[in-house]
């Protein structure tokens, strides 16, 4: 399980692929608990017989989203740096 950025619990696409083929819950059932459209299940398990849906793909996938929202961030950061240092009253104020 993970813990999404509301701090609600969810499961991961590999979990419920794996609930849903083992006979834990019908599609919609697992959907519904979820919170998630029932053809994403239905897609992650496509995915999971092709050999696409492994916790190494999750975990790049992650690692991906991450790096952009870094970037993101980093982006702002040097926005809001420039920003201060073109209005020389708040540089000022900053420097002291």
């Amino acid at each position: 399980m993970c813990v999404a950025i509301d701090g609600t619990v969810r499961s991961s696409k590999l979990q419920l692929v794996e609930a849903y083929l083992a006979g834990d819950g019908t599609v919609i059932g697992l959907a519904d608990e979820h919170g998630i459209r029932h053809s994403l299940i239905l897609i992650w398990a496509e995915e999971c017989r092709k050999g696409e849906l492994t916790l190494d793909v999750q975990r790049e996938e992650h690692l991906q989203n991450y790096q952009l929202k870094i970037a993101a961030l980093e982006r702002k950061v040097g926005e809001l740096t420039i920003e201060l240092d073109s209005c020389p009253r708040l540089a000022g104020r900053a420097a002291r």
